[in-house]
């Protein structure tokens, strides 16, 4: 699955290029526009805003949870639970 990655900061944004490239994050396009230019049809299955060095993504990826639906689902459960 291919992610959309935006971030604004041209140094993170090339940070996750490289990490792209180093296969330790999803694999995707870095968007370095503002969030208020993206537009829906910009968007993948697996977006991650203001990604920053890729945290989310990266943890996403140690968890081997590739599928947002999985990962949304696992963060709502844990709201509930506290």
């Amino acid at each position: 699955m291919t992610a959309y990655h935006n971030e604004s900061s041209h140094y993170h944004a090339q940070w996750l290029r490289s990490l792209i490239s180093a296969n330790l994050i999803a694999p995707g396009d870095v968007d370095e526009r503002s969030i208020a230019d993206v537009y829906s049809d910009d968007l993948k299955p697996s977006s991650h805003f203001f990604a920053g060095i890729g945290g989310w993504s990266r943890t996403l990826g140690l968890a081997r949870l590739v599928d947002v639906e999985i990962a949304s689902q696992c963060l709502n459960e844990t709201r509930s639970a506290s």
